[in-house]
Formats: C-alpha cells, structure tokens, sequence
C-alpha cells in the first residue's frame, strides 16, 4: 500500500465520520435557533447576536482548556466528553423561555469548542506530518457534509411542515450519540516521529503561527454567526425554507471546497490569503444589497472560504508546533477564533437590529485586512517550508 493511500486509515475515517455526525445533529440547531429565538419567540435579533457571541466568547476558554487538559491526560477520553456535552444543544427542543433557549445553547457550543482543538489533535496522531493537510481537508469535508444534510433534512422537513422546529432539535440527539460511540472508537497514537519538523527555524516558525493566530482572530472578527445571513435570506425572499436553503449551500460549498484544497501540494499561504479569507471578506460585501439572489452567492462565497481556512489553519498550526503541544497549539488556533467571534456577533447584532445588511460591511472590512496580514507572511512561509514540504 503506497504511503499517500495509507492515510485514509481507520481512525482517519471514525475520527471524520464521528464530525459527520455531530455536525448532521448540532448545525439543524445552528441554523433553526435564530428562527426560534427572533421568530417564534419574538425576541430582538441582537438576543440572537449576545448568545452567539457568549458561545464563541467563552468558546475561547473551552478551546484553550480543552486543548491543555488533553496534553495532560489524553486526547481521547477529553475529546469524547466535550462531544456528549454537545447534547445540551437538543435539549432546546424542551425550552419554551428566551433565556433557557440561550443558557442551553451557550452550554452546548462551549462543549464543542472544548472538543474540537482535541479531535484535531487526534488526527495530527493518525497520520504522518506531510498529509495533514489530507487529513484535514476529509475531516472538513465529512463534518459539513453532515451539516448539509442536516440542512436539508431541515428544509424538507420543517418546509413541508412534517415536524416544528422544536421536534427537529429533539431529533438531533440521535446523531450526536453516534458521533460520540464513533469518536470512542478511534484509538490514534503518533505517526511520524518526535514532532513537527525539527529543521524549522525556532524564530521562523514562531512568527509565522503569531501571524496565524493574529489573521484567525481578526478572521473571526468578521465572522458574524451563519445566523444572520440565513435571518437575511429569509427576510428578503419571504420564506424560512429558502433560509435554510442557504445554510445548505453554504455547507456544501465548504465541504466540497475542503476536500479539493486538502489534496493540493504546496505552499498554502497564497491559498489561505486569496481563497480564504479573500472570498470570505467578497462573500460578505455581497450579502449587503437587498436581494435575496445576490445575498445568496454571497452565502456560497462564504463558504468556500471557510473551506480554504478550516483545511489550511490547522494544517499551518499543527506543521509548526511539536506532537506532545498539538492540544495546546490547535487550542490557541480555536481561542484566537473565538475571541473574534464574540465581538462579531454582538456587533452583528447590533448592526442587523438597526441597519440590516451594514453589518456585512463591517464583516467584509476585517476579513480583508486578515487577508492582507496572512499574504505578507508568504515569502516567511517560503523560507520556513519549502513548497513540497508543506
């Protein structure tokens, strides 16, 4: 067996497919709380906007923690814990109150940021150095499949009125389970020697994972939750279904655009600069005019840059930190996000409250600055890295 196909091992696939499930259950959720909380419920969009944002804010202790404690004790049974917790979520099928609906979704987004650093530090144990990338790219691509069709499900379901809201949410319980018994049944253990290559010049590769982390936090700045183009979408064609449509679209153009990316060689500072977060700051500058079409390819846009970054961050973190810090180092990567997702959402509340699509300016804004900052670290990228070694 040739060392390019040994990477698509068994825990490879249970450790992806384990994503497919989660994200099957807990993205129906993403997509459908928005509407429960500004439609049902009644309640302002910036309710929405401050839930998100406590998510992803205290999101940034949970990846930090979660990254460290599996360093400590183990990646596995950490892993394992944080992706039970994302049950919390289901549970909102049972909350018939705003603040309930937000204290379990804060509760269940703060478990699977606890979680993700540390799936992704398992799958640095389940392959060699040099196809991560690979690695990374299938993980990517089988976590949003399954958000896609849970997405669909979402819009057949709900569209043709053969379940609320309510009874989507307590479905998504089933998938999740799943997700967990597959996650529990990956045992990875280091492939490919001590550490990230030892020949990377210390002070190089430091720079260059600040220059990261720096781009990931203002990335996540201008990452405004998904919720609000789907609020936008729904808004402007008149129709809930047409909403999750969209977040459908998005899902699969991220899924499909993390595969592709994930088999290419090379250098992927240029991709990660132009194709990431590049199409993620025209993504967003196209969801501010008032048409459901235009705001639609602006959706699809989004998520062909987040597939460029979800595939090619870690991929840059994990190549430049040693096996025994990858926790830590994939948990800082989740951190540096999640901090900017905080202040993205309740700004993108606040701005969707009262002006509409202008909070997709501020997104656009920042998503390009982030582009300009990771495309200066190319000829660092180059010196650190050699194309083929990447």
């Amino acid at each position: 067996m040739t060392q390019a196909a040994t990477w698509r091992n068994r825990d490879v696939w249970l450790i992806s497919l384990s994503a497919g499930f989660a994200d099957l259950g807990y993205q129906a959720i993403v997509a459908g709380v928005p509407l429960l909380i500004v439609v049902d419920l009644r309640a302002s969009a910036l309710v929405y906007g401050v839930a998100a944002g406590l998510g992803y804010g205290l999101g940034t202790f949970a990846s930090l923690a979660g990254g460290r404690l599996a360093d400590r004790i183990g990646r596995r049974p950490v892993a394992i814990g944080g992706n039970l917790g994302i049950l919390l979520l289901s549970l909102i099928a049972l909350a018939r109150s705003v603040p309930i609906v937000v204290l379990l979704f804060v509760l269940g987004w703060l478990a699977r940021n606890f979680r993700s650093p540390v799936r992704r530090a398992m799958l640095t144990e389940a392959v060699a150095p040099e196809w991560r990338r690979n690695a990374f790219g299938l993980l990517h691509a089988v976590d949003v499949g399954g958000g896609v069709l849970s997405a669909l499900a979402a819009v057949v379901l709900v569209g043709a009125h053969v379940v609320g809201l309510r009874g989507l949410f307590a479905f998504t319980a089933i998938p999740i389970a799943i997700s967990s018994l597959l996650l529990a049944s990956a045992h990875p253990h280091r492939t490919g020697g001590a550490g990230a290559r030892r020949d990377v010049p210390t002070a190089p590769a430091s720079t260059l994972r600040r220059a990261v982390l720096v781009a990931t936090a203002l990335y996540g700045f201008s990452s405004y939750a998904l919720g609000f183009p789907v609020l936008a979408v729904a808004a402007r064609s008149g129709s809930a279904t047409e909403g999750f449509g969209a977040y459908a679209l998005f899902l699969g153009a991220s899924a499909i655009t993390g595969y592709v990316i994930g088999a290419r060689r090379g250098s992927p500072i240029g991709w990660l600069a132009l194709g990431g977060y590049g199409l993620s700051a025209l993504g967003s500058a196209l969801l501010v005019p008032e048409s459901a079409m235009v705001s639609i390819i602006g959706v699809g846009l989004l998520g062909v840059g987040l597939g460029v970054i979800e595939t090619l961050e870690p991929t840059v973190i994990s190549r430049l930190a040693p096996d025994a810090a990858q926790g830590g180092a994939l948990g800082a990567l989740s951190a540096a996000r999640s901090v900017g997702l905080f202040v993205a959402d309740v700004v993108a509340g606040l701005l969707y409250a009262s002006h509409g699509g202008v909070a997709f300016v501020y997104g656009a804004v920042l998503a390009a600055v982030a582009a300009i900052i990771i495309g200066a670290q190319a000829p660092l990228a180059r010196r650190t890295f050699p194309a083929g070694q990447w």
